[in-house]
């Protein structure tokens, strides 16, 4: 579960975060279990990478990029009243001029801070701590730490601030006295079963991990085999294969029809009905020869009569009906 590239610029406007305000609209449980990766968050005053101000529980974050203000600013949170634990901050904190309080991980603490630690720079003055700007001691902070080194401040109103090599040793999250982190084989004095923490020299920069927020292992498994490809003929549309099929369809190329030379009805060549279309030269047919039937009934031309002929026959009808009228007549007269 992670958010990249998260990009918020209100720099006047109050509450700013991934969330403005969490823990006050939200259902029992925690909120967690996400990375908010390469973030830019730019707001005024309660501006956090999650959340502006938190009235609930967060739990199981990772965070990274840069978060500015100009007063309660937290990489993680501006203004907690809620619990906040096991969620680490690599996010730089700008901004926060003057007097206003911005801390690496939240900026002002009232309610409780666990097992957390941040890295990220933090502006040097009044009101500004490397993990809390200002902590009201009404929730305390238990087993939490800031880099001393990579945060450019040696100061916090709570928690233990560490060098670089001390917060990337495992020892010093699980050895007494401090409140033992739940690491992953349980080292030292951890003895909780959950795993929430592991150290790796090539995991998050050698700094301790959220095992939630490891990739998961991809899924190797396959039910179906591949689809087939799609495949694109020489001329004609686009066929897709059946899947699974056991005769894949093929594409029927449209015939080619060949012209038939036209006649001229004034060429001494003309032809009548009785004319026979086949002669024993090929090279005479008038058709194309072609081995295809339906082919062959689609290219024939009907056979073109002279207006000669057609004269000829009417006046051959003309007569016969005038014969016939003549006959009649004459008949009578007798």
């Amino acid at each position: 579960h992670t958010i990249s590239d998260l990009t918020i610029n209100r720099p006047t406007t109050d509450y700013v975060g991934l969330f403005g305000y969490s823990g006050l609209y939200i259902a029992e449980g925690t909120t967690g279990q996400f990375m908010l990766k390469d973030i830019s968050v730019h707001g005024q005053n309660f501006v956090g990478g999650v959340t502006g101000y938190n009235t609930g529980p967060l739990a199981e974050i990772g965070i990274t990029g840069e978060v500015s203000g100009t007063h309660l600013v937290g990489g993680a949170v501006g203004r907690n009243d809620g619990g906040v634990s096991n969620i680490y901050s690599h996010a730089i904190i700008t901004g926060v001029p003057g007097s206003g309080i911005g801390g690496g991980l939240v900026g002002q603490n009232g309610g409780f801070t666990s097992r957390s630690y941040s890295t990220g720079v933090v502006p040097v003055g009044p009101g500004k701590g490397g993990l809390i700007g200002d902590d009201l001691g009404s929730g305390g902070v238990g087993s939490a730490f800031w880099d001393t080194q990579t945060s450019g401040i040696t100061v916090s109103d709570e928690g233990i601030g560490k060098t670089t090599a001390e917060l990337k040793n495992v020892e010093t999250f699980t050895k007494a006295p401090v409140w033992p982190w739940d690491f992953v084989d349980n080292p030292n004095d951890d003895t909780a079963n959950n795993d929430i923490w592991g150290i790796d020299p090539l995991i998050n920069q050698g700094y301790p991990h959220l095992t939630v927020l490891l990739p998961a292992e991809p899924d190797t498994t396959t039910t179906d085999p591949p689809a087939s490809p799609i495949t694109t003929p020489s001329s004609g549309p686009k066929t897709r294969p059946i899947k699974n099929a056991a005769v894949t369809p093929t594409l029927t190329q449209t015939p080619t029809l060949t012209s038939v030379p036209s006649r001229d009805p004034e060429s001494s060549d003309d032809i009548d009905a009785s004319d026979n279309l086949m002669d024993d030269d090929n090279s005479s047919n008038p058709i194309a020869e072609t081995n295809d039937p339906k082919e062959s009934t689609q290219n024939a031309e009907p056979t073109s009569i002279s207006p000669g002929s057609w004269l000829a026959g009417l006046l051959l009808a003309c007569a016969v009906i005038a014969t016939y009228f003549i006959y009649r007549r004459f008949n009578r007269s007798k």
